[in-house]
């Protein structure tokens, strides 16, 4: 699965130093275990995995997304809150 970015979104979605990519991650594995891995190349984000896990962590990425284009800044809350929602919606 892949998800494109708009270049002005990229760094917002990563996060200074990649902060924010490297909490998901970490929040993802926690929720989802093993079994998923999501990449960032470019302007792309790409999730790669087992099927429901990717359709879970897809959900976050594009929740996540949707807020960034709504103006919203990302933090950890907003990561936490985004990945406990898709999982509800499981």
């Amino acid at each position: 699965m892949v998800i494109p970015l708009k270049p002005e979104e990229t760094l917002a979605f990563l996060g200074q130093a990649d902060r924010h990519l490297k909490k998901l991650r970490a929040l993802l594995k926690e929720a989802l275990g093993e079994g998923l891995k999501l990449v960032v190349r470019g302007d792309q984000v790409e999730l790669l995995g087992e099927p429901e896990k990717v359709a879970v962590a897809e959900r976050v990425v594009r929740d996540l997304l949707a807020l960034l284009r709504q103006g919203a800044e990302l933090d950890e809350p907003t990561l936490e809150q985004a990945v406990a929602l898709a999982q509800e919606g499981q």
